[in-house]
């Protein structure tokens, strides 16, 4: 229903920002990790404070690593959480994620 809404407005997005991690990870089980970036494409500057940030910007650095092997791409995501969060419980998995990505 996703792909569908995207495809006929490209502004679509959902309703709730709580249902934005919650869709982009069916979106990824299912193996459409480019439609998951879209459902989370902006959640970080239309909701900066949102409790769900963390863990949108940490499945959107897995997708662009992990199934688009993009860690160019991964990495700034990854240290802008750790900017942003220094002491959020899912830092140290920010920073794993950044050891195993590497430096380019």
């Amino acid at each position: 229903v996703a792909a569908e809404a995207l495809s006929r407005d490209p502004e679509f997005g959902p309703a709730k920002p709580e249902q934005v991690r919650r869709l982009a990870e069916a979106a990824r089980e299912v193996g459409r990790p480019k439609l998951a970036l879209k459902l989370m494409n902006g959640f970080g500057r239309t909701h900066p404070d949102h409790d769900d940030l963390p863990a949108v910007s940490i499945l959107a650095a897995r997708i662009l690593s992990e199934d688009l092997g993009q860690d160019a791409k991964a990495r700034p995501v990854l240290e802008g959480l750790l900017r942003q969060f220094p002491e959020h419980p899912m830092a140290p998995e920010a920073e794993r994620l950044l050891q195993a990505i590497g430096t380019a």
